[in-house]
């Protein structure tokens, strides 16, 4: 197969993947020697669905998309997926390993260059509850046991990397902090060309449509919708009051989930490893003050 370069953005949930692979989509329209496989293609879907499966099927998985790369006249192969770090965010060694050791089956072909968009663990916490407060019915666990519930280590993006360096190389990672979107969308948008090695010459018009962390009214009244199981008037003021006590009313106001000294202590917890990840990719610190 002749194929020239891979790209493999691993999309950390919550992380802005799914504008990333809106701005992927809107490069691949454009006159660029570039191929954006889209999620259609189920490369992640795939390998988490057959985890532990037999070799020959896992085979079969790869045959199936090697040939659907080979097919692509594009000599820039681009692919953007959640699902690995789906399971990464399990915090187990040998879950980790896997999905990397599968990663690197799937594209011994050519040696990918893989983008990971990181985020500030407790903010990614506070957007995953209210992800899952929103959109998982009947979701009722405190923020607290919410806390109390998640492997540390599923979050320790520092020593997950890591892993990825020592298969692929640290010079075939590119680490982008999400805050650099909050800031600056232009840098941000700057720092994907130089991932993907695009060198364009003229303006790419695109509003990265990023959300804050928070719910409208509007937002409100769909979820208690969602809960037409709910027969009880009781129930369902009870579930109003809950909703309404956790979100804030506009998307303006910040949301006060953490109880004193929770922020601090996850973030006390990820200090060093956030550390020494920024030090060795060069990044901005100051993006997560």
């Amino acid at each position: 197969m002749n194929v020239k370069k891979v790209y493999l953005h691993v999309g950390v949930n919550k992380c802005g993947s799914t504008s990333i692979q809106d701005y992927f989509k809107l490069l691949n329209m454009m006159d660029i020697n570039y191929r954006y496989f889209s999620e259609e293609y189920r490369l992640g879907a795939d390998i988490t669905m057959k985890y532990g499966k037999s070799p020959v099927v896992q085979n079969a998985v790869k045959l199936r998309i090697v040939k659907k790369f080979a097919q692509a006249k594009e000599q820039n192969l681009v692919f953007s997926s959640e699902n690995f770090w789906t399971l990464l965010f399990q915090g187990d060694d040998d879950t980790t390993d896997w999905v990397i050791r599968n990663i690197k089956n799937l594209f011994d072909f050519a040696k990918p260059k893989i983008l990971i968009v990181i985020r500030r663990q407790d903010k990614l916490l506070e957007s995953s509850y209210l992800w899952r407060l929103k959109a998982v019915k009947n979701f009722r666990q405190s923020f607290a046991d919410f806390l109390k519930g998640i492997q540390r280590k599923g979050y320790d993006f520092n020593a997950i990397i890591q892993r990825f360096e020592s298969t692929f190389g640290i010079e075939n990672i590119v680490v982008i902090p999400f805050e650099l979107l909050l800031r600056d969308s232009g840098a941000f948008q700057t720092a994907l060309l130089h991932f993907l090695d695009i060198q364009v010459t003229r303006s790419i018009d695109f509003e990265f449509p990023h959300r804050n962390v928070g719910i409208n009214a509007e937002g409100v009244e769909y979820l208690l919708h969602r809960t037409e199981d709910i027969k009880s008037d009781h129930e369902q003021k009870q579930l109003r009051a809950y909703v309404e006590r956790t979100y804030p009313k506009t998307l303006g106001e910040k949301p006060i989930l953490y109880k004193a000294g929770q922020r601090e202590e996850i973030v006390s917890y990820f200090a060093k490893s956030n550390a020494e990840l920024f030090s060795r990719y060069s990044l901005d610190a100051s993006l997560w003050d």
